[in-house]
């Protein structure tokens, strides 16, 4: 629905989802896999970029900056065209609120202000001497302290019978 797919297009949709799908686990086990073996040099827990990619040189030996820079790159370009608007268009699908992009300027929809928040959100990670590692940190802790908010919202929202149209 979101891609305005027509049903005849549907399988070649499914087929991108399971590439897709299939490619993104691959570079994610190829991307820890070997950032997860434990280097002799290393000998305390990562504290800046560098030391992360240092530990893939049993792996990638003296291409491994090179490697890691690529892979960070990669992994930004990504992110930053794919999640911010997936996580827009959860949020307003959850809500209930209008979700197109292409509304008529004089009321946009909260997808615009839900963008704004996100570039705001990124100004941290773009200063000079910004302490990454421990921005990603804290950044995820956020994240895994706010799952459990939501899973009590999923199981209110499953056991209230009016919000699945029952009456």
């Amino acid at each position: 629905m979101d891609k305005g797919i027509r049903l005849r297009d549907l399988r070649w949709a499914r087929l991108d989802a399971y590439i897709g799908s299939v490619v993104a686990g691959l570079i994610a086990f190829l991307s820890s896999s070997p950032a997860a073996r434990p280097s002799s040099r290393m000998e305390s827990a990562w504290t800046r970029a560098k030391d992360a990619a240092l530990a893939l040189e049993p792996f990638a030996g003296p291409y491994a900056t090179i490697l890691f820079a690529f892979g960070l790159l990669n992994a930004s370009i990504f992110s930053a065209a794919i999640l911010p608007l997936s996580n827009r268009l959860c949020v307003c699908e959850a809500m209930g609120w209008r979700r197109e992009w292409t509304a008529p300027r004089r009321k946009p929809p909260v997808l615009h202000d839900l963008h704004a928040m996100i570039l705001v959100g990124s100004i941290p990670i773009l200063l000079p001497q910004a302490p990454l590692v421990a921005i990603m940190f804290w950044s995820q802790t956020l994240t895994g302290s706010c799952c459990a908010l939501v899973l009590l919202v999923m199981l209110k929202l499953v056991n209230d019978p009016g919000s699945w149209g029952a009456t």
